[in-house]
């Protein structure tokens, strides 16, 4: 494609296609007669780089985020992802942004003197945080490009000292045999990962996978062709309704604090056919008391660095749970596996 279609197709100027190009970010091959050759993976970079420069990324922001989605397969999702994410960045410094403003309003509403010049560095520390924020979203992205070996990472990691994938494949085995024996022609798995539950049952059961990272659904979906994926999480609202006979989901219901759960579990009812099921196998406890004797045990250890990394997480209360989902007219019973994993099922 030659220069004038691209800046015709894109709305771009001569002048910044050789901006990009002197900064190595887009770089199109010659033709034999000199003149500039641009590939359909060059236009699909640069309208990338468009959108970064709308977001208010720089040229060596844009240069070392593109460089490092080099050598990705399926292109267009990628591409596509990351344009999502940038605006998902975007919109974190808006809100950011916005609430300094509102702050700095009712501020100014209820001062009994000039606050101006607080405000005005209220605003810049906002920009300031933007800023390093942005800069840490840079150096993060694709940190988290490890989905071909993931399973092998959770089952062999040697500095898993807590314990918390301990008997990993018997709860992925024993969640299967539940989703089996309730008969299921539909099932939702939330937080699919690699498809290491439910993967195995897409030529017989209607498998829908949902899972945030796009490189696990993509990994996914070269091992289970047949599962139906969706980019998403827990707390995404339901688009269908009572469509599912089991929801499931397993190692990734810690990762939401107690308010979160309790909107997660009622979404994941509103997927429930009237007979379904849920399905969680995951790190929780029983109760705060056995929480605290948890704790105690690592302190007594002098392991309060172990410790840390519960707290640093949200493991489910398995009692608060109970009380929550029979306020909506479930039933929720438990099994303890090991350490800190259980298996939860709720059932009207």
């Amino acid at each position: 494609m030659n220069t004038k279609i691209v800046c015709n197709n894109l709305n771009i100027t001569i002048k910044a296609l050789r901006v990009y190009e002197q900064e190595g970010i887009v770089i199109p091959k010659r033709r034999e007669n000199g003149y500039r050759d641009y590939s359909d993976k060059d236009v699909m970079k640069l309208q990338q780089v468009i959108l970064l420069r709308e977001m208010g990324f720089s040229l060596k922001e844009i240069k070392i985020l593109l460089d490092k989605n080099k050598e990705k397969q399926n292109d267009i999702i990628h591409s596509f992802y990351f344009q999502m994410k940038v605006i998902e960045n975007k919109i974190n410094e808006l809100q950011n942004i916005k609430l300094t403003l509102k702050e700095n309003i009712n501020q100014l509403l209820n001062a009994e003197e000039s606050k101006e010049e607080v405000c005005f560095n209220n605003i810049r520390e906002a920009l300031e945080h933007n800023k390093a924020e942005r800069k840490a979203w840079v150096d993060r992205w694709r940190f988290d490009d490890w989905a071909p070996k993931y399973d092998n990472i959770v089952k062999e990691n040697p500095k898993d000292e807590l314990g918390v994938f301990k008997k990993y494949d018997e709860v992925i085995e024993k969640v299967r045999k539940y989703i089996i024996k309730s008969l299921p022609k539909k099932v939702l798995d939330i937080g699919c990962g690699t498809g290491s539950l439910c993967g195995e049952l897409d030529k017989s059961i209607y498998v829908t996978g949902i899972d945030q990272s796009i490189d696990m659904l993509l990994e996914t979906k070269k091992r289970y062709p047949n599962m139906i994926y969706k980019l998403g999480n827990f707390l995404d609202k339901p688009v269908g309704k009572e469509e599912f006979d089991v929801v499931v989901t397993t190692y990734a219901f810690h990762h939401l604090n107690s308010r979160e759960k309790n909107m997660a579990l009622d979404y994941m009812i509103k997927y429930l056919k009237p007979n379904g099921k849920i399905i969680i196998g995951d790190l929780m406890f029983l109760n705060e008391e056995e929480k605290e004797r948890k704790r105690e045990e690592f302190y007594n250890r002098g392991r309060s660095d172990l410790w840390q990394i519960v707290e640093d997480e949200y493991y489910s209360n398995i009692e608060e749970l109970k009380v929550y989902i029979e306020k909506k007219g479930y039933k929720l019973e438990y099994e303890h596996i090991s350490n800190f994993t259980w298996i939860v099922t709720i059932y009207k």
